[in-house]
């Protein structure tokens, strides 16, 4: 039986050993990042799907409904007005309701995400501090509906909600 000697490695044994290792490198990430990109179409058709949607939990209560949560946060800076904290940032996260089983509203929500979003922030940065918080919540809700539906033509959102409605100061 030989005894591994140290001494008689040579730098062929070296390269060879580092090559290997290079290679097993190269491969493992090649192989990670196809299966990262995979992971990523499926979860890019899961968020367009409102059937998948709905099976993750964004089913409203009475099961009438949907729940469109495509919406991201938005900070919103409101109108100034005298004596306002000019530091003042409003935080909201809205979400909708619409009918059931209407795959091709969800999709004219999802393509008027952009108007949608800009339709809340115009809402909000053209009232100041004192205005909004003389409003209810349920009169803001009501405008937003309101102000939502004159640009859908498919259908109409039922409500409107909050998930994050805050007052930073």
């Amino acid at each position: 039986m030989k005894r591994f000697d140290i001494q008689k490695i040579t730098l062929n044994q070296v390269l060879t050993v580092i090559a290997c290792f290079i290679a097993f490198v190269i491969i493992l990430s090649t192989i990670l990042g196809m299966a990262k990109k995979s992971a990523e179409k499926k979860n890019i058709q899961i968020a367009q799907n409102p059937s998948i949607v709905v099976a993750q939990g964004q089913e409203a209560l009475d099961g009438k409904y949907y729940s469109f949560k495509n919406m991201e946060r938005m900070r919103i800076i409101p109108a100034a007005d005298k004596g306002q904290n000019p530091n003042l940032t409003i935080i909201v996260s809205p979400y909708f309701s619409y009918q059931k089983d209407d795959k091709e509203f969800f999709e004219e929500l999802s393509r008027k995400n952009p108007v949608i979003k800009s339709i809340i922030i115009n809402y909000f940065s053209s009232k100041t501090e004192k205005q909004l918080k003389q409003l209810n919540e349920d009169k803001i809700k009501a405008d937003l509906k309101d102000l939502i539906n004159q640009n859908l033509v498919l259908n109409q959102i039922e409500n409107v909600y909050f998930s994050e409605y805050i007052f930073l100061q």
